[in-house]
């Protein structure tokens, strides 16, 4: 089950609404609202008008936490939380500690999504696929977005954030046992020096553009590879690469079982320093300025079913080189434009080398820019 293209949720002076939350129909939904507040003097309370299958309300003072569960038809319910006061945050949040606002919605077939957010993180957890229709956004908030299976963005569908320090604006997104894909038109933002995004799948990673323009991304395929979203485009008779970067930040590691990029559609790079490994096929990347082979590490805040991050980091432990490591894998370093510099990372690998390709597989470094080098 996933949130419709149409979802809104929208607050004015405490009201909450929630449009188009579930598709029309008579199946019987539960929708649950949860709030959790930190600490503040004012008293709060979190409540529901009665009418259309709907319990009492539900408060909180202070600190703590308040469920509202609603039961009806999805046509019932839909036109009650769209509708004006149905659903109600009264009080003054405190200005240090954010509240988090949490919705679930179950159909009888137990599946569920839960969207929860505050001043602060974002988080999306689901235990099938989790397929997001429209953006996901926080000023300066960390997003987590975890599923058992695929995370899939369509369309425009975007993560924006931004980072005003390490505890701030990272990018979180892990499958477990299935795929991350984004569309060519999804973009994954966040801005900031301190920005960092590590996107994690048991099997492929597909990129449309994820940009950190100040910070560093990390993309692991377990099982599979990491891949360009964009079609090839038409040069003549041939088909070649697209002119969109995938992959724009300070600092890019990469790693998959199988292959980076594709021989013929490569990973298009924005990079300051690049690693890469694939462990069963090889690597293909497209430069577009300077570029250095040496050290990456990323490290993101996991948001919690509480909303905090307090104490939950994810971390991509130091890589280094560009390395193929089975299945004769080839290595395909071109530059567009400026020098590609190559060091002997600190993080294994063959000593004294910036690229290994494994067994007879065959090696490109190309800067191809005027005056560009090689050292």
């Amino acid at each position: 089950m996933s949130l419709p293209a149409d979802f809104v949720v929208s607050a004015n002076n405490g009201e909450i609404r929630f449009a188009n939350a579930l598709s029309a129909g008579t199946d019987i939904h539960t929708f649950v609202l949860a709030v959790q507040g930190g600490p503040t003097a004012a008293a709060s309370a979190l409540s529901a008008t009665a009418g259309n299958g709907t319990t009492a309300g539900v408060t909180i003072s202070g600190s703590g936490s308040a469920i509202l569960s609603l039961t009806g038809t999805a046509n019932d319910l839909r036109a009650f939380l769209a509708s004006a006061d149905a659903v109600r945050f009264n009080g003054t949040a405190s200005n240090t500690s954010a509240y988090t606002l949490s919705a679930t919605v179950q159909r009888s077939t137990g599946n569920v999504v839960r969207l929860a957010t505050t001043a602060q993180a974002t988080l999306l957890a689901v235990g099938d696929d989790l397929i997001a229709n429209a953006d996901i956004s926080t000023t300066s908030g960390n997003v987590s977005v975890i599923a058992v299976r695929d995370v899939r963005f369509n369309g425009t569908a975007d993560i924006r954030t931004g980072s005003t320090g390490a505890g701030s604006g990272s990018i979180d997104i892990a499958s477990a046992t299935g795929s991350i894909t984004q569309s060519a038109s999804s973009v994954l933002l966040s801005t900031g020096a301190d920005a960092q995004a590590r996107l994690h799948a048991a099997q492929n990673v597909t990129v449309g553009d994820i940009v950190l323009a100040g910070g560093k991304v990390s993309i692991t395929a377990v099982s599979g590879s990491v891949l360009d979203a964009d079609a090839l485009v038409a040069s003549g008779s041939a088909s070649v690469n697209d002119n969109d970067q995938d992959i724009t930040a300070v600092g890019v590691r990469l790693d998959a079982g199988t292959a980076v990029g594709g021989s013929v559609n490569h990973l298009e790079t924005t990079a300051g320093t690049l690693t890469a490994r694939a462990a069963n096929g090889g690597i293909w990347v497209l430069e577009a300025d300077a570029l250095s082979i040496d050290n990456v590490t990323v490290t993101v805040n996991r948001v919690l079913t509480d909303g905090a991050v307090t104490s939950s980091t994810v971390t991509d432990a130091i890589q280094s080189d560009l390395r193929t490591t089975g299945g004769n894998g080839p290595i395909v370093l071109r530059s567009t434009a400026g020098h590609l510099t190559l060091k002997d990372g600190s993080a294994g690998g063959t000593a004294g080398a910036a690229i290994s390709a494994h067994g007879s597989g065959n090696v490109l470094v190309q800067a191809l820019g005027a005056g560009s080098n090689i050292q």
